[in-house]
């Protein structure tokens, strides 16, 4: 016979969720043994939402890479070209994540702005020093969703692979935000 596991009191309602025995955990909300793999519609429209905003920051990302001017023009014109194909490659795996989860990729410019929590600059971007702090700024903002859904994945639930791919996308995300602020850290003139 199996012995009860107990979480102490002080433990993480994780720790005391996995301390709790399997049959007494809620079943995962997917139907895999169907053949299929649709899941409850709070996690896609979770990942949509960060679909948006990584849209949206896409977006911006290209308008620097188009206007940048100034002493500084090869090298950021090269840097935020890094930047747009790293997120264009993030909205690519977002949008199959979705898929993959059962849901519809949002794919429309009025789906993105309505759902962003970005929202568009209309104009000229500004000098570079600006338009580097814009889209740290973006980043950061792109960071702290990505924390919120990801907490809220982890507790609501039982779906690892959408909670490793939230982690490896706020990786990604931490280590664009520190490049940009990196660049503030010096004079660009």
């Amino acid at each position: 016979m199996k012995e009860e596991r107990s979480a102490p009191e002080s433990a993480s309602p994780r720790q005391k969720e996995a301390a709790r025995p399997r049959s007494a955990r809620p079943a995962p909300r997917t139907s895999i043994d169907q053949g299929q793999n649709i899941q409850s519609a709070e996690p896609q429209q979770m990942l949509n939402a960060i679909l948006a905003d990584e849209f949206v920051l896409y977006v911006r990302t290209l308008n620097c890479h188009w206007n940048v001017r100034g002493m500084q023009f090869h090298s950021l014109h090269a840097f935020f070209e890094q930047l747009y194909k790293e997120e264009a490659d993030i909205i690519d795996d977002l949008a199959e994540k979705v898929r993959a989860v059962g849901g519809t990729a949002m794919a429309t410019m009025e789906e993105y702005l309505g759902n962003s929590r970005l929202k568009e600059q209309v104009g000229a971007p500004g000098d570079p020093r600006k338009m580097i702090a814009d889209l740290a700024a973006g980043h950061e903002t792109v960071v702290k969703h990505l924390r919120e859904v990801f907490h809220a994945v982890e507790e609501k639930f039982d779906d690892p692979s959408t909670s490793n791919f939230l982690a490896d996308l706020l990786e990604k995300h931490e280590k664009m935000m520190w490049m940009l602020q990196t660049h503030l850290d010096r004079e660009l003139e």
